[in-house]
Parts: structure tokens; sequence; C-alpha cells
């Protein structure tokens, strides 16, 4: 997802790095809305990663509910509850600057593509009691 979004903001003609510092404002406010790479953006990496985590392991919880021939489509439909989540609640409670300056529909792509890959997922993954030798 970060990926997508600071190419998207390349293409705009922003900061390959403004998705991150944009996670930074949650801790920084708006002094971490430069085009530079800084120690505030590693805040907001931290962030991403929090996030992006906890979503992941919540599909990862709710994916046996899934049957397994739809679980790309699940992985899509939980990218777009976690965006709705995340920018309809939880980041104006926050208190960030995420909402206000967000790409809107360029970071709803992003939580698609977030959540195909976490439908994918299953499939890289050993099957059930397989053994694997080192």
């Amino acid at each position: 997802m970060f990926l997508w979004l600071a190419l998207y903001a390349s293409w705009q003609g922003r900061s390959f790095w403004s998705p991150l510092n944009l996670l930074a404002t949650t801790f920084y406010g708006d002094a971490s809305l430069t085009r530079d790479l800084q120690w505030m953006t590693v805040s907001g990496a931290a962030l991403g990663v929090l996030v992006a985590g906890t979503g992941g392991v919540l599909f990862g919880l709710l994916s046996p509910l899934a049957q397994p021939r739809m679980l790309r489509l699940a992985g899509v439909l939980f990218g777009v509850v976690w965006y709705h989540l995340w920018f309809g609640l939880l980041w104006d409670r926050v208190g960030s600057l995420v909402v206000l300056y967000s790409p809107g529909r360029p970071e709803l792509v992003g939580h698609l593509l977030f959540g195909l890959t976490l439908g994918f997922l299953p499939k890289f993954l050993p099957a059930q009691g397989s053994q694997q030798t080192i």
C-alpha cells in the first residue's frame, strides 16, 4: 500500500515520502509535512506497519470463516471495511491531519490492494499438517 501511495504522490509532483510524513502528523502535527525523509518519517512508517499489521492479524483470524474460493473477494471487502473504519471513524478521533490531506480515492485503491494481498497470502503458506525439514 505504501508503494502505491508513494508512487501516486510522485506522479502528483509531491515527495515519495509524503504518505509516511502524513502518517507522522499523528505524532508531530504539521511539522512533519515536509518533502524530506527525516526521523519523523520513521514514526509514520512504524504507524503504517502497526495499522496494516493489525489489519493482517484481524483478517487472519477471520479468514477461516471464508470459503477458500472466496478468500480474495473477502480480502478486498476487508480492505474496503478497513479503509472506512480508519478514515470514517478512527483518524478523526486521533486528531491527525491524515483525513484532511489524504488523497482520497488513491488511498481507497491502496486499501483494495492491501485486501487483495491479504486474500492471496494463504496460497503461499504451507499446507496444514505438512512436515518441513530444514
